[in-house]
């Protein structure tokens, strides 16, 4: 037999002995190791190293010397002229910059140090944009500071004086650096090549103080008691001024607000720098929406009681024409413009015209107050399609004049607005319908009234949206026979979207704001009760009073959310609007009045009250056949 074939075990090899590396070898690889390991850390971090360029330079002329003719030097080379402790950064240049325009600065200080003293007068400051809004541990921290300020002052920087500007170099145990810093040259020019300066006097270092325990000279926190103003100063806070432009200036006058202890201006200025206000054009928007939904229940109201001219009357017969007087009690020799309602009928169709008008003011808390009268004239023709539905096209134009209180500025609008509308009549029941479309064309004033400056910013702006509507009911009659009165219980459903486009204001220097296009939706719920009666007259003249009372709420669909920024600043910022549902008590009362031969009389009044809000109309006039 054969053998078995056995596998032969593999061949054991003896070890392999190790030899020690050198204490050269070991140390180099450590090192290697450390290199990889800091590259890794560098890596992950942050860069440092910034172009000078694209910092907040002071605004003055280049200083340079034989070896640096730019201006620019290593930091290297500048800290080797201060001496001690390296203050700047090695990955940024130094520039050395003389003053062509006096320039504000703040200086940081700490009087009480056991170990680190430092006085209100000194060389080394920084931009106010630099620390505003940081607390002292910030503070120290940004920019290495040998001890905690417990103070600041304001440094006024005359024409002629060299400053060095550069980041701040990290310093073990005082801070991680970071911080855009100046230092006057005073005694320590860069080379021969630049005759030194004199000190800084004592009097330009003003407005001594101790540090508050609040963020420093932050326009957010001066403002905190307004919503808007709030936002206005987060905005301003984290926003970098170019150095010696309009809007700088604007900020040094607000710091010597805060300086001064006037903080409370500084809070008015941020509420009169914010574009909050234009959430009025919104409800403006609203409010002529609702002008021409109660134009279209008018029409509604004349067919359901056989005022409209159509009962027994042949094509072509004669029909009324209503003249109106429209307007706000407060304003009404204003707002009362003489205009007109016709309405007559050619074969299947009826024609009308009617005016109307509306003061209102608006109070909320946290906005601008103010007021707004609006004249509206709105015509229609519609035409019987079935013994109970009626459809129709209506236009509508309607001019508002807004005032904001306060001094804050002021608006006029115009709105065009196309509505498709129907109506349907069967027996007690009732409804309605209507589609809405408009465009809105508004020149606005705002107005900017502050302790530190007063301008006016204008802008031309425009917009548009529309709405749909349903509103549905049931007439009860309350006595039997002719000549009873009529109680019509109804609810309402409606949707209103509005549209402003973008825009930008002229005329207010730094302050004019680029506002980006905002839609605003809302959705309208209501209910409302009316009592009318038809009277027939023994001379065959016909007497119709109403009266009506109900509930609407106005519910924001979105947070009203406006954008915006400084002219020339890519930086924004949003504000928010009224976003809350909001219920109103609507009233109306009239009283209709025709004779035999067509001619009628009307008085109207309409209203709508909540906390802070009223709005009225009152309409007066007639219309006659003819």
């Amino acid at each position: 037999m054969p053998r078995p074939h056995r596998r032969r075990p593999p061949r054991r090899r003896p070890p392999r002995r190790r030899r020690s590396a050198s204490p050269a070898f070991r140390a180099a690889r450590a090192a290697a190791w450390a290199q990889l390991l800091l590259l890794l850390v560098l890596a992950a971090a942050p860069a440092r190293a910034l172009d000078w360029s694209t910092l907040a330079q002071p605004v003055g002329t280049f200083v340079g010397d034989t070896a640096n003719p730019s201006g620019v030097y290593a930091p290297a080379t500048i800290n080797a002229v201060l001496g001690g402790t390296p203050p700047f950064d090695s990955g940024t240049g130094v520039t050395l910059i003389r003053l062509t325009q006096t320039q504000q600065f703040v200086r940081f200080y700490n009087p009480t140090d056991a170990t680190n003293p430092s006085s209100a007068v000194g060389s080394w400051m920084m931009r106010a944009s630099e620390i505003r809004g940081l607390t002292a541990a910030q503070i120290r921290d940004t920019f290495a500071l040998p001890a905690l300020p417990t103070n600041m002052v304001q440094v006024v920087v005359p024409t002629g004086y060299a400053l060095y500007t550069g980041i701040a170099a990290p310093i073990a145990g005082w801070g991680d650096g970071g911080g855009l810093q100046n230092r006057l040259m005073a005694s320590k020019p860069p080379s021969g090549d630049i005759p030194a300066d004199g000190w800084l006097p004592a009097g330009n270092y003003v407005n001594a103080q101790a540090l508050a325990n609040a963020p420093v000279l932050s326009y957010r926190y001066a403002a905190r008691s307004s919503p808007a103003g709030a936002r206005m100063g987060a905005y301003m806070d984290g926003l970098a001024p170019r150095p010696g432009s309009d809007l700088e200036g604007v900020y040094n006058a607000l710091d010597t607000l805060s300086f001064t202890g006037k903080t409370a201006e500084v809070g008015k200025a941020m509420d009169s720098f914010s574009p909050a206000r234009f959430s009025a054009l919104n409800a403006v928007s609203l409010r002529a929406t609702a002008l021409q939904a109660a134009s279209l229940d008018a029409r509604g109201m004349q067919l359901a009681l056989g005022l409209d001219g159509q009962d027994g009357q042949e094509a072509g017969s004669a029909e009324p024409v209503l003249l109106a007087f429209s307007g706000g009690p407060e304003e009404l020799a204003a707002v009362l413009p003489r205009l007109g309602q016709r309405q007559g009928r050619w074969n299947d169709w009826s024609l009308w015209l009617r005016g109307g008008g509306e003061y209102l003011r608006d109070n909320a808390r946290g906005g601008t107050p103010y007021t707004a009268a609006t004249a509206a004239v709105h015509a229609g023709a519609d035409r019987r399609v079935g013994p109970d539905l009626v459809l129709g096209l209506g236009l509508g134009l309607a001019r508002t004049a807004l005032d904001w209180e306060q001094d804050g500025g002021d608006a006029a609008t115009s709105t065009l607005s196309l509505s498709g509308y129907g109506f349907w009549n069967s027996g007690e029941y009732f409804a309605s319908g209507d589609l809405d479309l408009e465009a809105a064309f508004t020149d606005a004033r705002r107005r900017i009234r502050t302790a530190v400056t007063e301008r006016v910013a204008r802008s031309s702006q425009n917009g548009g949206g529309g709405s749909a509507r349903l509103r549905a009911g049931r007439r009860i009659a309350l006595q039997e026979g002719e000549g009873g009165w009529t109680l019509s219980p109804s609810v309402e459903l409606g949707y209103v979207l509005h549209r402003q486009n973008a825009f930008r204001e002229t005329g207010a220097g730094d302050l004019n704001l680029d506002v980006g296009a905002a839609t605003a939706q809302t959705l309208r719920t209501g209910a409302e009760l009316a009592l009318s009666r038809r009277v027939e007259l023994a001379d065959g003249a016909v007497l119709a009073p109403e009266a009506a009372a109900g509930w609407l709420r106005e519910t924001p669909l979105d947070s009203r959310v406006l954008r915006a920024s400084f002219s020339g600043y890519a930086e924004g910022f949003q504000s928010y609007g009224d976003d809350g549902p909001k219920d109103s008590l609507t009233l109306r009362a009239g009283l209709t009045y025709r004779e035999t031969g067509g001619f009628t009389q009307f008085l109207r009044y309409s209203g709508m009250l909540r906390e802070r809000f009223q709005a009225h109309s009152l309409e007066l006039g007639c219309r006659w056949s003819f």
